[in-house]
């Protein structure tokens, strides 16, 4: 009977801190693959006949381990999305990738001789072209039936709707920006619209919320000069910057960047650019500390916000996490009120 050891290996880009930051957040080490899976094809190697190693670290890494690991009969890859006609034999491993997004259905075979040992193997993938299981369809939409119940279960009730704008000033977005600011100690929120997708619905459901905020952004506290922040908001006034689209977003389930929305102890003058954060001036040359999300911390659209990981601290909460700790804190309905963006004199 034939015995096959299975190994698996997640992406691994070092030990700096801008490759294990969002690891360390959810208490997670990553390692280097490489002398583990030597470890364990060492310990178990009485107990398999042929090894696969399902590898989510690339068509690079894959490549780089059947070099450096005597042992592995196939590797059977992704990350990379690398769409592969017929497999490749590297040192006596075949590796096979069959792109990505379902697009295909990777089939790799591997010819063994009586002591099961690999002599030959062929990859193929095969476009998913097919017509869908309808088993498999009913089961999908019973159990979407039963999450849109569940989720559909009223958690609260505000005293309005909240009205959503993409390009102007809104409660939903003062709403959550103060809620940022109230929540994580910093000297301002600052936050792009397009973290939302739609107004938020008196009767809050964790599927309104979902739908609200599908982005898996976190919340993240970064230390900005004075300069950037004024830079971002007044670009943030631009067309050019609140229709801002692209597909290389990390994170983003939006449409579009969005203008700039802040916490109401800022207040900004779009005319005569002037800027004042708890009633005192902007300063260029200070640094703040501002509750932001991952997404611009990067510099994500907003490009002059894009700062390192020295002094960033992510919170485990994605947005729509915040807003249903807080919603019903009817505070923030009544701050979010207080007007940020002025025409003329402040």
């Amino acid at each position: 009977e034939l015995r096959v050891l299975v190994i698996g290996i997640s992406p691994y880009w070092g030990e700096n801190p801008e490759s294990t930051a969002f690891s360390d957040m959810c208490g997670i080490k990553l390692f280097e693959p490489t002398p583990i899976i030597q470890d364990i094809l060492e310990k178990e190697k009485e107990n398999y006949d042929i090894s696969i190693l399902l590898s989510h670290g690339g068509i690079k890494k894959d490549r780089v381990i059947a070099e450096e690991i005597e042992g592995i009969d196939c590797i059977i890859g992704g990350h990379s999305h690398t769409e592969m006609d017929t497999a490749e034999c590297i040192n006596g491993t075949w590796i096979h990738q069959s792109g990505c997004w379902a697009k295909y259905l990777g089939k790799l075979t591997l010819e063994l001789d009586d002591d099961y040992q690999v002599v030959s193997a062929s990859g193929e993938s095969i476009v998913v072209d097919k017509e869908k299981d309808s088993a498999i369809e009913s089961v999908i939409a019973q159990q979407t039936e039963k999450a849109i119940a569940e989720l559909s279960k009223v958690l609260y009730v505000l005293p309005q709707d909240l009205e959503f704008s993409i390009e102007h000033e809104c409660m939903a977005m003062n709403v959550l920006a103060d809620m940022m600011w109230k929540t994580y100690p910093s000297d301002l929120a600052l936050i792009n619209h397009g973290i939302l997708s739609k107004g938020i619905s008196r009767e809050v459901t964790k599927l309104n919320l979902l739908e609200v905020s599908p982005s898996p952004l976190n919340l993240t506290t970064v230390v900005w000069s004075g300069k950037q922040i004024k830079d971002a908001i007044l670009a943030s006034q631009k067309n050019e910057y609140i229709h801002m689209t692209s597909n290389r977003w990390s994170g983003f389930r939006g449409t579009e960047l969005g203008t700039i929305a802040v916490s109401y102890n800022v207040e900004v003058n779009c005319d005569l650019q002037i800027i004042k954060i708890d009633g005192i001036p902007l300063d260029e040359e200070k640094c703040y500390r501002v509750i932001t999300s991952d997404f611009l911390q990067r510099g994500s659209g907003y490009e002059m916000l894009g700062v390192s990981l020295k002094e960033t601290n992510f919170a485990k909460e994605y947005f729509r996490d915040l807003l249903e700790m807080k919603l019903n804190d009817l505070q923030f309905i009544e701050s979010a009120q207080v007007i940020r963006f002025h025409r003329g004199k402040l």
